[in-house]
């Protein structure tokens, strides 16, 4: 499959937003995104302002994936910087296609340009697929964040 892979840019706004409200959907799994567009700008924001990078992945002219990649920081218990990779989502259609490792190797291949020895992400303990998806990818669990209802 051709597939071309960049930073976002502002322009690619609606795609996003498009991408993100497939997020809703039952084929989605975990993920949920309650406003696209607030989150879309999140996206946008973290790049511009924070020294981040968001990554699209495209189809011809289509974006169909994303991922996010943080600036390296220092993280107590884990030795070196670390860079944070998140928002790792591919359109339905394009799944099982290597959009997703792809995505991840670009991801993996900025943090170590911008000085990361490693790298992280959270996952949802319930998101199955992409728990496999990243231990597929040599990802291994290093915390473990536990949480409860406060009622």
């Amino acid at each position: 499959m051709e597939l071309t892979l960049r930073p976002a840019a502002p322009t690619d706004a609606a795609a996003l937003e498009h991408l993100a409200t497939l997020q809703n959907t039952p084929s989605a799994g975990a993920s949920r995104v309650p406003d696209p567009l607030a989150y879309v700008a999140t996206l946008l924001d973290a790049q511009a302002e924070e020294g981040a990078t968001l990554i699209v992945a495209l189809h011809g002219a289509d974006i169909v994936g994303h991922v996010l990649i943080a600036r390296p920081l220092s993280v107590p218990g884990v030795p070196g910087s670390c860079a944070q990779l998140s928002d790792l989502y591919v359109h339905p259609d394009f799944r099982r296609a290597r959009v997703g490792s792809r995505l991840t190797a670009e991801a993996e291949r900025c943090a170590r340009a911008a000085g990361a020895a490693r790298i992280a992400l959270k996952v949802l303990a319930g998101n199955h697929d992409a728990v496999d998806f990243y231990r597929q990818h040599d990802y291994e669990d290093v915390f473990l964040v536990m949480s409860r209802a406060l009622a």
